[in-house]
């Protein structure tokens, strides 16, 4: 059993890292109708991008937001950038502790979100995801 464990670790490895799959950092702001949407420092945004991966499989990558000013970069599976590939966005967002419906009435989530994006091979890419208009262009 013990020396399981180095080939697991590996595996573990390997797996997190993409088997030296490229990655693009993916970055923009968060607007409602071309306002920067900002939010209460308790307040939780989540912004995901979502994708079948090569076997089929469902796949998302978080983003980190800023609710001072709307922005957010996509971290993906290794915190580093997602695949070029096309993406559905789900956004989310509410009070903390929850209290209320969705800012956004749900209508952004992960299997109704109209938002898609093309990421490109480009290694970085700004964009704008309009939750008002529901529209995602670059920025």
């Amino acid at each position: 059993m013990m020396r399981r464990a180095p080939v697991l670790r590996l595996c573990l490895v390997l797996l997190l890292a993409g088997c030296g799959q490229k990655v693009v950092q993916v970055k923009g702001v968060l607007v409602k109708d071309g306002v920067p949407f900002k939010a209460a420092p308790t307040d939780v945004v989540q912004i995901l991008f979502l994708w079948k991966n090569e076997k089929g499989l469902s796949m998302a990558a978080s983003s980190r937001f800023n609710p001072q000013d709307g922005s957010f970069e996509v971290l993906g599976p290794t915190a580093n950038g997602v695949p070029p590939g096309q993406y559905r966005i789900a956004v989310t967002g509410n009070h903390y502790p929850a209290s209320g419906p969705d800012f956004f009435k749900g209508e952004l989530e992960d299997e109704k979100t109209p938002l898609t994006y093309t990421v490109t091979q480009a290694p970085v890419q700004n964009i704008v995801i309009d939750v008002g208009k529901k529209t995602v262009a670059p920025q």
